[in-house]
Formats: C-alpha cells, structure tokens, sequence
C-alpha cells in the first residue's frame, strides 16, 4: 500500500515538472513579436469578457486596493502597446484604441471616482490622478485628430499633478490624507514627461527638480526609492519593495533613463534571487525579515508575484532580454496556462489580475 501510494505521488510530481517543462521550453519567446502579440491579444480577449460581461473590475476591487483602476488601466495601456507595435494591422489598431478609450471611460466614471478623497492636493490623490492621466495620454499619442475634450482633460491634470509636485514639501504627494507611495508620483511624472512628448514642452524643468527631490530622499541603506512615504517630508517610511519597484522601474525609464539605469542596478542587486533555478524578484531586499501584506500579496520563499511578473517588462525595458526571457518562462512554468476558444488565461483563469500585470509587462 505505501509503495503505491510512494509510486503515485511520484507519478504525479514527475507529470507536474513535466507540464512546467514543456510550458517553460515551449513558449514563445519576447523577441517574437508576431506571436507575442498574438498571445497577448488572447489574453486580452480573456480579460474583456471578464470585464464586460462578468463584472471583473468589481471582483477585483473586493480583492485589491484600487483593483478597478489597475485592471482597467492595465487593460488599456496594454491594448495602446498593441497599437503601437509595428506588426499591428489598422483593425487591430483600431480595436485597440477603442478599448483604452472604453477603460478609460469607466475609470473617469463618478462612481469610481467618490473612492478617491477629493480634498487632497491634486484632488482624488496622485495614484488616481496618475495612472487615468497616464492611460488618456497614451490615448491621445494614438489618436490621429484627438478629442479637443481629450486634449483639455489631458492639459488640466497635467498642470494640477504639477502644481501638487512643485508646491509640497515631499517630492511624493499624497494618494490618501496623510499616505503617499512613491511609485504613485512616478506614473503621474511620467504622464507630464508624456505630455512634453505629445505637445509644447511645458514641464521638462519641474521634472528635472521632481528627480533631483527624489535623489535627496532614497532610502539610505539600499540608496533605492522607499516603498511609502512620510506624507510631511517625504522620508522613507519603509524601504524599498520589489513589487513597488519594479513598477516604478518601467516608468522612471521614460522619465529619466540615467538615474533609471542606476534604480535597477542596485535593483537586480538586492532583489534578484533564484528558486529552483528558476529567475525570480524578493518582495523585501535580502536580509529584510518582514511579513507579506495587501501590497506585496502572499509571499512564498521570499518570492514577490507581483514584482517577478511585472519585472519580465522591467528587464525587457533595460535590455536584459535574455533575463525578461527567462522570467517570462517561469511565469509560464508556474501559472498554469489555460487556452480554450481563442482566449488564453493563467491559473486557469482565476486570479486576472495577474493576466493583466503578465499581458502589460510581456508588451513593455
């Protein structure tokens, strides 16, 4: 009876790395764009059934903090990267673009909008402000004659994040009353770096002093932006995450390549670890002892989720494909792909915000 039971749960781990195997070695890779895009339109065929026929930007807002808004926000910058890649045809093209503008719309939406604190400098909080700022500007980067009520909505937020990062004390505006995380202010700075791309240089002097503010305020261990801020002066109030990071690494790439060079030097430095010779990212810097929380989401052998999936952009971004390869791969080996009826899931279509995080950084 033991030797069977023995044999059975061998059988059973052998078939188990076997499907991680082939799922790992078989996948295509980030430098395939033809069938990269292919996959990743599968993915977002998954997410906008969910979205629109399954209430999915609720369930995730029960889940998550700000759920609603990083999956449509996701869904949407995904669907622009899309667009803008080179192998697009005009209907995927076009498709795309209504969808972001679709995500868009339901993020700007009154309802969403009563959860955000409107009495904060800018109003509803830089995380609200930055990432609907961000999602219309890419809009707008792909509209051939845009919105004159588009442009207007763009140029306002751009000068309210503004104006809340030049007149506080913190280089790092609050979300909430009294609670600021840096990579908040990252997406919205990088919303006003977009708009000097799109339109007249207008903020390319307040950036510059945003970054030299921040330099001033690493934390001084790691020499790393924290995870959270005091929301008075801007120091660290806890160090730096790799769930965190690596989102704040893929836009402080656009903002300042050189000081973004040097975040994810010391990045790869202190959060880079291996697991069963698989590649992934630590939600807390080696020797850091702290327990997983809503941000980080469950940690397993020192293993960030989040910062090991949005990392695979990360190292895209810088060039690393070899690793974003890898990282890619793993995230394939472990999450379980599900493909039916031209829709392509991960764990086996119960967690979609981790669709949603693999299809964005997999587009980086």
């Amino acid at each position: 009876m033991i030797k069977r039971i023995v044999i059975s749960v061998m059988f059973f781990m052998g078939l188990v790395f076997g499907l991680m195997a082939i799922n790992y070695f078989s996948k295509a890779d980030l430098e395939n764009n033809e069938r990269l895009i292919f996959r990743v339109v599968q993915q977002l065929t998954f997410l906008e059934d969910q979205l629109k026929r399954h209430n999915l930007g609720y369930r995730m807002q029960s889940k998550f903090p700000e759920g609603y808004i990083f999956i449509y926000a996701l869904y949407g910058l995904t669907w622009i990267k899309i667009a803008q890649h080179s192998k697009a045809n005009e209907e995927l093209k076009s498709k795309a673009l209504q969808e972001a503008h679709s995500a868009y719309e339901f993020i700007i939406t009154e309802e969403i909008k009563q959860d955000f604190p409107a009495d904060v400098k800018p109003a509803y909080g830089i995380f609200y402000r930055g990432w609907s700022n961000y999602l219309l500007g890419q809009i707008l980067s792909l509209s051939c004659s845009p919105d004159s009520e588009l442009i207007a909505a763009f140029s306002t937020n751009c000068k309210d994040i503004a104006k809340a990062i030049s007149d506080t004390l913190t280089p790092f505006p609050a979300s909430y009353e009294q609670s600021c995380w840096p990579a908040d202010a990252v997406v919205s700075v990088a919303s006003l770096k977009l708009h000097d791309q799109l339109f007249m240089v207008q903020y390319d002097s307040i950036i510059a002093h945003w970054v030299s503010r921040i330099k001033k305020k690493l934390d001084p261990k790691y020499g790393m932006i924290p995870h959270s801020a005091n929301a008075m002066d801007g120091s660290g109030l806890e160090g730096p995450r790799g769930s965190s990071m690596s989102l704040m690494l893929i836009f402080l790439h656009e903002i300042d390549a050189d000081f973004a060079v040097e975040q994810y030097s010391l990045f790869r430095k202190h959060f880079e670890i291996y697991r069963l010779t698989f590649p992934a990212v630590r939600e807390f810097a080696l020797g850091e002892s702290v327990k997983a929380d809503l941000d980080s989401g469950p940690i397993l052998w020192d293993v960030s989720f989040p910062g090991s999936i949005v990392s695979i952009g990360v190292t895209k971004k810088f060039g690393d494909y070899r690793l974003a390869n890898r990282l890619s791969r793993t995230v394939d080996a472990y999450g379980m792909p599900f493909h039916l009826g031209g829709r392509y899931s991960y764990l086996f279509g119960y967690q979609p915000m981790a669709d949603a995080f693999i299809a964005w950084a997999r587009m980086q």
